[in-house]
């Protein structure tokens, strides 16, 4: 059980909630190389199978215990988690325990920035009802905080106050909880859901600023109480991103000017992932350009020429347009399924510009012999669009 316990995220070692900590500061590192192979070189990541260092600073209390983990409905298998089978069982003695986090390697002591990303803190926790509720002194140095108020409700307590979620969670069951830091806001997500906890009338918070704390970083969390936690996670990609199998290092890393281009760490991770289960066929000197075509195309080596092109068009309406759509890769005429995205677009006139006609986006898109297996349907601008073409890509 957790009593008393909650979960703050902080912006430095100073004002750290008012209260004193005790022993050396330690942590762990959130790497700058976020999108490396394995993927777990990519994130922070504690399974507790010993007691990390800055989780005994307080005494010896805390431990690392054999927990019933692996059989909760939430725990996670995938290229960070396997199924968890120890915990951290805390006791902090109505003290904290502050894990640090800085963003770097070998020694390297600036902190993770949301600016750019985001950064995700992920866990399995057991919240059980805080009797004794923190009030904002206690909380004074923290960006956030999360805990269980005796109803079984989720409060946060952020820029905006204390704010309380409707849902009633049962005491003494593993929930996952994710918490999304974007720029100077953050998100609450519990259970893997798609969508973001509601407290009250928003489910986006702005962190707490002033008094020297720093919007946009992350510098580590602070637990207090006593329980459990499992599978601590803090990186750049979706803890949830479910890419299970293997975690073979790649060939080789995308340029820097390239994962600037993707803009987006999910599929920075799924390109990296597809370069490492297909090592053999990735060349060290390959062209990002043609990596990218390669994974989009769903074939299992980098493409440098690839022809895709519509083969049948039924303009149904004026706003509307029903095409099937031709692929092939060096000549060949593509088989099975695409990793990329379809889009169209439409010109007005022959030699004009091209112009995204709307989103309408197919994912997972299958070809038969050179040809798409299902008619698309596209809802275009009742503008006098009479040219199209069909657009790959990434996002």
């Amino acid at each position: 059980m957790l009593k008393a316990q909650w979960m703050a995220i902080r912006a430095g070692f100073a004002a750290l909630c008012g209260c004193a900590v005790t022993g050396a500061l330690a942590g762990g590192t959130v790497p700058v190389e976020w999108n490396v192979t394995p993927l777990k070189s990519g994130a922070y990541i504690e399974t507790f199978a010993t007691v990390p260092e800055w989780a005994t600073a307080l005494g010896s209390s805390t431990q690392a215990v054999k927990s019933a983990v692996a059989t909760v409905s939430y725990s996670r298998v995938n290229d960070w988690f396997d199924n968890a089978t120890t915990a951290l069982a805390l006791d902090t003695e109505g003290e904290d325990i502050n894990n640090a986090l800085t963003n770097g390697v070998d020694g390297s002591t600036s902190v993770a920035t949301t600016d750019v990303k985001p950064v995700y803190i992920d866990m399995l926790v057991r919240f059980d009802a805080l009797e004794d509720e923190p009030d904002t002194n206690t909380l004074s140095g923290a960006k956030l905080a999360l805990y269980m108020n005796t109803s079984g409700n989720l409060v946060c307590y952020s820029n905006d106050g204390f704010a309380t979620n409707s849902t009633e969670y049962s005491t003494n069951e593993w929930n996952r909880v994710t918490v999304k830091l974007a720029g100077e806001s953050f998100q609450v997500f519990m259970n893997d859901g798609a969508d973001p906890l509601s407290f009250g009338s928003t489910d986006t918070f702005m962190v707490k600023g002033g008094r020297g704390l720093t919007t946009g970083t992350l510098s580590g969390t602070t637990f207090r109480g006593t329980g459990y936690l499992a599978d601590l996670y803090v990186g750049y990609c979706d803890p949830k991103y479910g890419v299970a199998g293997a975690t073979e290092e790649a060939n080789k890393l995308l340029t820097a000017a390239t994962v600037s281009e993707l803009n987006n760490v999910t599929n920075v991770t799924k390109i990296q992932k597809w370069m490492a289960d297909n090592k053999t066929n990735v060349p060290l000197d390959a062209d990002d350009a043609n990596i990218l075509k390669g994974y989009m195309l769903g074939a299992n080596a980098p493409v440098s020429s690839a022809d895709l092109s519509i083969t049948s068009i039924d303009v149904v309406s004026p706003t509307q347009v029903k095409v099937k759509v031709g692929l092939a890769i060096g000549g060949e005429a593509k088989t099975g399924s695409i990793n990329g995205v379809l889009r169209l677009e439409g010109a007005i006139t022959e030699g004009g510009a091209y112009t995204l006609l709307n989103e309408t986006v197919v994912t997972d898109a299958e070809f038969e012999s050179g040809n798409s297996a299902e008619e698309y349907t596209f809802d275009i601008p009742a503008d006098g669009y009479h040219i199209f073409k069909p657009v790959l890509s990434v996002q």
